[in-house]
């Protein structure tokens, strides 16, 4: 009954798996995937993510081995993540109408977490005796703009994301002063607040937020208005509409990856990514605008219910 003693050893310890077997597995499997006609792969019953993806290895494999392969799954006892993963369509950052004609040089990542990965990307390319490497400032920057456009890399985060994060770090940025940059001011912060406290509950997950018609907001609250909504049980998308200027009109719209804000923003003249998009319009009154949004969400839901179908 007395507690557990142990002895020896200071460090974790490795794992007792090799290379070499994984490579011999893999070659036995390919040589009975070359012997079989079709092939089926399924999980374990009630599947988690952990089952679907390794099923869908699987098939990856079969593929690339020139043989057709197909899941096995009860679609009647799916839990919600797996139905997502199930349900989502390949949607991607795409141009805009007023994409540049003949453009020189086009540098389009679908699924870049942030502009700032991609340059991060170019300076990792470059020399390192360079006489003016980047600097402790221009690093810091660039991995906080990462640091918010991936919700502190929570959403739209990949391999290459953290390897920029990680190069960031490595030539400088300061993530204490990162901090920093992102702290917001009392003004700023009972703003953000004022407009959550605005929001209604529209359709399928959409908050929807408008502002004072005779008041100006700051676009940066907005955005962080439209962020924080995000963190509510249920909201897979927001939309944040107040006045720029007097004469202008500014929505930010986020979503968590399951709804595309961009395809209803570029409809309003403006666009961005699937989960970040944002415009702008000019000479026309909140309430107007509003309608046009609700109408667009419902008219996207429409849409998607009648694709389903």
């Amino acid at each position: 009954d007395s507690q557990a003693r142990f002895y020896g050893g200071k460090t974790n310890p490795m794992e007792k798996r090799t290379r070499v077997r994984a490579r011999m597995i893999s070659q036995a499997l390919q040589e009975l995937m070359s012997q079989s006609d079709d092939i089926f792969v399924m999980g374990h019953a009630r599947p988690d993510m952990d089952s679907i993806g390794a099923c869908l290895g699987i098939r990856r494999i079969a593929k690339m081995n020139g043989k057709q392969c197909w899941l096995v799954l009860d679609t009647d006892n799916l839990h919600s993540d797996i139905q997502r993963l199930l349900d989502e369509i390949d949607n991607y950052h795409r141009r805009g109408e007023e994409f540049p004609e003949n453009p020189m040089l086009v540098y389009i990542e679908p699924y870049a977490s942030s502009t700032c990965e991609l340059i991060t990307e170019m300076f990792e390319y470059q020399s390192r005796y360079s006489d003016d490497p980047i600097n402790k400032l221009e690093a810091t920057a660039m991995l906080t703009g990462i640091i918010i456009d991936t919700k502190s890399f929570s959403l739209r985060t990949g391999t290459r994301t953290f390897d920029a994060a990680s190069y960031l770090r490595s030539v400088g940025a300061d993530s204490q002063m990162s901090q920093h940059f992102m702290k917001e001011n009392v003004q700023s912060f009972l703003q953000r607040n004022h407009l959550i406290d605005r929001v209604e509950f529209v359709g399928n997950g959409n908050a929807v937020v408008v502002g004072e018609n005779d008041r100006v907001y700051d676009p940066v609250t907005a955005a962080q208005a439209a962020d924080s909504l995000l963190t509510v049980s249920g909201v897979q998308a927001s939309y944040v509409v107040t006045h720029r200027s007097e004469d202008i009109i500014g929505i930010s719209a986020r979503s968590n990856g399951e709804t595309n804000v961009q395809i209803i923003m570029e409809k309003m003249g403006g666009g961005g990514h699937l989960s970040n998009a944002a415009t702008q319009i000019e000479d026309r009154d909140i309430l107007d605008v509003r309608k046009q949004l609700l109408d667009l969400i419902a008219q996207t839901e429409e849409n998607n219910t009648e694709e389903t179908d």
